[in-house]
């Protein structure tokens, strides 16, 4: 299965720390210190793949915590220089069970970040 790529994501970080998984519908999970745009935003591109992301860095209850993916064309994200992120990136085309409302191949999310604040776990 092919892994997907956020290239950005990498290229905004001195230094990207990923650990590929392979199982359970997971790509990969990934962590980095974003230090290069200066705007605040990096770029997201299609890769048929939803990302869980945190921004460790901002206390939590905040909004940081979010699913997103997959955008349709390149996409300027928030990714503010000096927070550090965390994430888990999906396999292409796997919907991930908590974000309900979506079936597997809908696009309802597409282009649409949700807070994990406003989802519910399946018991």
């Amino acid at each position: 299965m092919a892994n997907p790529v956020q290239p950005y994501f990498a290229l905004t970080a001195e230094k990207y720390y990923k650990r590929n998984v392979g199982a359970f519908g997971i790509a990969h999970i990934y962590e980095y210190v974003c230090q290069r745009p200066e705007d605040g935003r990096t770029i997201a591109v299609p890769d048929g793949s939803i990302d869980v992301m945190l921004d460790e860095t901002v206390p939590l209850p905040d909004e940081t915590c979010y699913a997103a993916g997959t955008v349709l064309q390149a996409t300027k994200i928030i990714n503010a220089a000096g927070h550090r992120y965390f994430g888990v990136r999906f396999q292409t085309g796997v919907m991930p069970c908590f974000i309900d409302g979506s079936p597997p191949g809908s696009d309802q999310r597409t282009d649409q970040p949700v807070s994990l604040q406003q989802v519910s776990l399946p018991l």
